[in-house]
């Protein structure tokens, strides 16, 4: 169920080992040097360029990337993205955050449902013999939502105690993964700017790999790039690089990923780096 509810929070559909095979091969690598079994993916068509893992088991782990992220990294750098979402999931703060994100979805929507029965409450007529039990109620509902409340901006804040920390974390799993600290920094500074999936929801981009922060960060669920960048480097001693351009786009997969809505899968898809 948490499958079906993250693809269409992403508005993502997913793709075979048959469609996308350079893909599923450099994420495969990664895996066999740990001994874990490959998780699936799914594509968001949108010129945006970020990824998140999601899942909470071996059988339901999945990465999905944007197809953005596809045509516009080389392949070393996208290596280094999908390294950066298994560290993820090894470190098992993947499965926490679908929790957390369901939990803050299932607490807002009781708390919107008490506050409606509460309203309704309120407005019915009373007698006076009927005064006392509706006092009662209104009490017992008023308790309850105090409660449910209290739960949803719990859950909130765990959330945000939970993604800064994370993200410094998976960074240093990816380069443990692919020994290659200078392609996750070009990764991160190719999507740096590129990040926001338009219409995207906040609980997914509480999970990509990079999230713009609002309110000139005073809520912000990740660290800026360039203090990610600055910690890569000073940690492996390798200076920041200058990325060079990305080659350019044939006209037939820009038309291809000019659509923000899932298509359905009608076949093999070409590979950014064939």
């Amino acid at each position: 169920f948490h499958t079906q509810m993250m693809r269409s929070l992403a508005r993502s559909h997913p793709v075979t080992r048959k469609e996308e095979p350079e893909l599923y091969r450099l994420l495969e690598n990664l895996c066999i040097s740990r001994g874990l079994p490959v998780p699936e993916f799914d594509i968001i068509e949108t010129h945006a360029r970020n990824a998140f893992a999601s899942g909470i088991s071996d059988k339901t782990y999945r990465i999905t990337v944007t197809r953005g992220l596809l045509n516009s990294l080389s392949r070393d750098e996208i290596e280094a993205v999908l390294a950066h979402e298994l560290a993820h999931i090894i470190n098992r703060d993947v499965r926490l955050l679908v929790v957390t994100v369901i939990f803050a979805g299932l607490f807002g929507f009781l708390c919107q449902l008490a506050w409606t029965i509460f309203r309704g409450t309120l407005r019915m007529p009373s007698r006076g013999r009927d005064q006392k039990g509706r006092g009662g109620l209104l009490l017992m509902m008023l308790a309850l939502a105090l409660v449910l409340s209290l739960g949803y901006f719990m859950t909130l804040w765990s959330r945000f105690a939970l993604s800064r920390r994370r993200e410094y974390d998976a960074d240093a799993g990816a380069i443990e993964l692919t020994k290659n600290p200078e392609a996750m920094m070009r990764a991160l500074q190719r999507i740096s700017g590129h990040a926001q999936i338009p219409n995207g929801e906040a609980d997914v981009m509480l999970m990509c790999i990079e999230n713009n922060a609002p309110f000139m960060g005073l809520f912000a669920t990740h660290p800026p790039i360039k203090q990610r960048l600055q910690a890569i480097s000073e940690v492996t001693g390798t200076p920041i690089p200058a990325i060079p351009p990305i080659p350019a786009i044939p006209e037939d997969r820009m038309q291809a990923t000019a659509q923000e809505t899932p298509p359905t899968n009608t076949g093999r898809r070409r590979n950014p780096w064939a």
